[in-house]
């Protein structure tokens, strides 16, 4: 019996700077098993560098013409930009959504075979902070108006929009019964899951448009109404092991990783990591030349 070509990946790609960081993921990606999908920000200076994001392996799709801001829905927009153009173009076993400051610290080899014996697990984690209730309500009830000025503390559209939400009296979620979930953005989902979240996108801008941080909510939570999905998921009660991300929320907002925790990345059971600086050279180096230096392609 034949046995059926295996299917590729997807590497959905958020970058907004780092030059010297995106240029060694995508590298470290390069892998004729896989696909790029990369969306730089439009607003960010990583668009005149975008001569020296080539691949050699694998096909590269480049997006330069959305905008995001932090903490606004233009983060969700952005993820389901990506989720489209993918499965717009292939059928993936699995789509991989990583920050331009991620960093694999498994071979491509070791990532495949990871998730064909994995076949069909959901990779996104679900927060069991007892916290979390408190975040969603604050992040998701309130209506976030001025989103590109979220950032901006002291500007107009920002005491504006505080002022609107001291007006408002639209909670929008009080005549549902949906209930919230939080977890990290970064995924490796099916692409039957990816397909299934497109499908939804006029739901998920019903229920997250003007939202705070929504990115770190939506996909948990529309998981989280479809039971077959949510039995998929690999370990609903760790939220790093379900993911298979390496982020340090303990030494940083997140930690950036240096050369002092080389040994702790080489060790860990995780598939990828993040936060990596080019202030931290050294460990992106050594990083790089171990996983390259063991890549068959």
């Amino acid at each position: 019996m034949n046995k059926s070509k295996p299917r590729r990946h997807a590497y959905l790609i958020i970058a907004h700077s780092e030059p010297y960081v995106l240029c060694k993921l995508l590298r470290m990606v390069d892998d004729k098993r896989n696909d790029v999908y990369l969306l730089i920000d439009s607003r960010s200076e990583l668009k005149n560098h975008v001569q020296r994001f080539t691949m050699q392996h694998s096909r590269l799709h480049i997006i330069c013409d959305q905008a995001v801001f932090w903490g606004g829905y233009s983060q969700i927009a952005a993820e389901l930009r990506l989720m489209r153009e993918a499965v717009s173009r292939n059928d993936y076993a699995y789509c991989h959504l990583l920050s331009g400051v991620c960093l694999p610290i498994k071979t491509q080899n070791q990532i495949h075979d990871f998730f064909r014996l994995n076949e069909g697990a959901e990779f996104i984690g679900f927060s069991n902070n007892p916290k979390t209730k408190e975040q969603l309500l604050r992040k998701v009830v309130p209506y976030y108006p001025f989103e590109s000025s979220l950032h901006k503390h002291g500007s107009l559209r920002f005491r504006c929009r505080l002022l609107y939400q001291k007006l408002s009296v639209l909670m929008r979620l009080r005549n549902t019964n949906l209930e919230l979930h939080k977890g990290a953005n970064w995924f490796s989902l099916t692409g039957k899951t990816i397909s299934y979240i497109i499908e939804n996108e006029r739901w998920i801008r019903q229920h997250f448009h003007h939202t705070l941080c929504a990115d770190e909510i939506f996909i948990q939570t529309l998981i989280a109404q479809n039971p077959s999905i949510m039995a998929s998921v690999y370990n609903v009660n760790s939220e790093s092991e379900s993911n298979m991300r390496l982020i340090d929320w303990e030494r940083g907002e997140p930690y950036e990783w240096t050369i002092n925790d080389l040994d702790e990345l080489l060790a860990s059971p995780m598939l990828f990591a993040r936060k990596f600086s080019s202030k931290n050279k050294i460990v992106i180096d050594i990083l790089f030349n171990r996983i390259i230096g063991q890549t068959t392609v």
